[in-house]
């Protein structure tokens, strides 16, 4: 397991680019360039937000399937939520505020991810550790 992580002024300056889980890593969000199979990305972020306990802590603000469905409803899903102030390629938690989910209800893999940004005030952080100390 690895090193749960947040500099709440790093995260917030950043507006969590971290959290654009379904737009493309080429466009700046986090979807793996190249990866075919949307539906399996959907599914695997799903299973992580049940086994989190987020789903019992509250819903949704959208549904991501219908977000990105490359259809008529799909399309009219996405304007209603832009129209709502909800960027449907952001996670379905991130609102302008950030993160709905408190860090404990929150997949291991969004506490545990470090933007290089975070990564170097880490770094830094430690180097005025004392020896021994240090992560």
């Amino acid at each position: 397991m690895g090193r749960d992580v947040c500099v709440p002024s790093i995260c917030a300056a950043c507006g969590g680019k971290c959290c654009q889980i379904y737009k493309p890593a080429s466009e700046g969000g986090a979807f793996p360039d190249g990866h075919t199979w949307f539906t399996d990305w959907l599914s695997d972020w799903y299973d992580v937000f049940e086994e989190s306990g987020a789903f019992s802590f509250m819903p949704p603000l959208f549904d991501p399937i219908i977000a990105h469905e490359n259809s008529g409803r799909g399309k009219r899903y996405r304007e209603a939520l832009r129209r709502a102030g909800i960027d449907p390629d952001y996670c379905q938690y991130w609102s302008l505020k950030g993160c709905l989910l408190p860090r404990d209800k929150r997949p291991a893999a969004c506490r545990e991810y470090a933007c290089e940004r975070l990564r170097q005030a880490i770094a830094d952080a430690d180097k005025n550790l004392p020896e021994g100390e240090q992560a």
